[in-house]
């Protein structure tokens, strides 16, 4: 449900709090480049983001979209989410969480691209199958950032680990005397 307030902005009252994770009802495509587009759809909208979101790359393809999948269960974490869902065709899933670069999804069959849904939610396509038990949705949190920080670090150490022991065979670093004994 939807209500609007002075000023333009609207509220979306959450009638079934358990919507972390729902297949959208129908997706509105506007090109990236629409940027006006993009802004008057965000600003003119009733729909609350489990009746329509809105994507500006193709995803499903076919006017037609309906989705044809059902949520069974999920369990949330900090960084982690697993989802165990039924899927009859191809359908879009959406988190209702903040979008960053590093939300990434996968399940047994592989990696799945994650879209922008209406600019702010993780949303990708599952194709059609069954992801209970082993074969569950996994949405999780790995940014980029992590990586190079990890590398970044190990490249440190083992960088003052050799100085340490370059130095140590010259002679300029004396074990005895650098440790107090």
């Amino acid at each position: 449900m939807t209500s609007e307030l002075s000023g333009g902005i609207k509220v979306f009252e959450n009638i079934d709090p358990s919507l972390r994770i729902f297949f959208p009802a129908r997706i509105k495509y506007i090109n990236r480049e629409e940027i006006i587009s993009r802004i008057e759809y965000m600003r003119d909208t009733l729909y609350a983001p489990e009746d329509e979101i809105m994507l500006t790359e193709m995803a499903v393809t076919g006017d037609n979209y309906a989705p044809a999948g059902r949520i069974l269960s999920y369990t949330n974490q900090s960084d982690r989410i697993s989802v165990e869902a039924l899927v009859r065709k191809p359908s879009l899933i959406a988190l209702s969480d903040i979008y960053y670069s590093g939300w990434r999804a996968a399940s047994k069959q592989g990696r799945y691209t994650i879209y922008r849904g209406d600019e702010v939610f993780p949303s990708f396509v599952l194709p059609e199958g069954d992801y209970t038990g082993e074969n569950r949705i996994f949405y999780y949190f790995f940014p980029g950032s992590f990586i190079l920080g990890a590398v970044l670090s190990t490249v440190s150490v083992i960088g003052l680990f050799c100085l340490f022991i370059i130095l140590f065979k010259r002679g300029e670093i004396d074990i005895h005397t650098s440790a107090g004994l």
